[in-house]
C-alpha cells in the first residue's frame, strides 16, 4: 500500500493568464491527505476528489492537455532528470486537462498532485510541481518546505511574472514550461 505523502508543500502562485492577468498568492500548508477527507461541498466535489487519487504520473513530465510534442516531453525529462540527479531535487511538471478539475479547484488539485505523488525526497521536502492548464488559463508552482529555504515566494512569482506569464500570453506552452523549468534550476543551483 502506498505510504501517503507526508510533505508540507506551500503553494506558491496561481496565475490566471491572458488578457485579464491576476495574481493572487495563496499559502497553503497541508500535511498528507488529511485535508482531502473532509465532507465535500456538493456531489462534484466527492466525485472529482474521488477520481483525484485514479489520476498517476506519466513521467516527471505529465501532459495531460497534449500541449506538448513527444521530443518537447523527453527534453523536458532530460533536463530535469539531469537536474534530480546532480542535486536530488525533483521537479514534475503536468499540463491539466479542463475535464481533471474545474478552474475553482484548479490550484487545490496542483497541491493534491504534489503531495499525492510525493514529488520530492520525504526527508528533504525538496519537491517543486509545476501546474499548467491551457483550458483553465491557469499556471502554478508548489514547493516544498525544503525549497522554501532556497527559493522564497517572491523568488518564484517573479519567474512566473517574468518568465512564464509572457510565453503563456503567446500560446508558447512548451517556451514558458522549458524556460520556468531552466529559470527555477538556474535560480537553485546558484542559491
Amino acid at each position: 500500500m502506498k505510504q501517503l505523502c507526508t510533505f508540507i508543500f506551500l503553494a506558491i502562485s496561481i496565475v490566471t493568464f491572458g488578457q485579464n492577468t491576476q495574481i493572487d498568492s495563496i499559502r497553503h500548508t497541508s500535511t498528507g491527505l488529511a485535508n482531502y477527507a473532509t465532507p465535500p461541498d456538493s456531489q462534484y466535489d466527492a466525485v472529482m476528489k474521488l477520481n483525484w487519487h485514479a489520476i498517476k504520473p506519466l513521467g516527471r513530465v505529465s501532459d495531460f492537455e497534449k500541449l506538448f510534442t513527444q521530443e518537447e516531453i523527453e527534453h523536458l525529462e532530460n533536463l530535469i532528470a539531469l537536474f534530480d540527479k546532480t542535486t536530488s531535487i525533483e521537479i514534475a511538471v503536468v499540463t491539466i486537462d479542463a475535464s481533471q478539475v474545474d478552474a475553482n479547484h484548479f490550484d487545490e488539485f496542483a497541491l493534491f498532485l504534489a503531495q499525492n505523488w510525493q514529488v520530492g525526497k520525504k526527508e528533504k521536502n525538496n519537491g517543486i510541481l509545476i501546474a499548467l492548464s491551457k483550458s483553465h488559463r491557469k499556471i502554478r508552482i508548489c514547493n516544498g518546505y525544503g525549497i522554501e529555504k532556497m527559493m522564497t515566494d517572491e523568488d518564484t512569482k517573479k519567474i512566473i511574472d517574468l518568465v512564464s506569464i509572457p510565453n503563456l500570453k503567446q500560446g508558447n506552452y512548451f517556451t514558458a514550461t522549458l524556460k520556468s523549468v531552466q529559470s527555477i534550476i538556474d535560480f537553485l543551483t546558484v542559491h
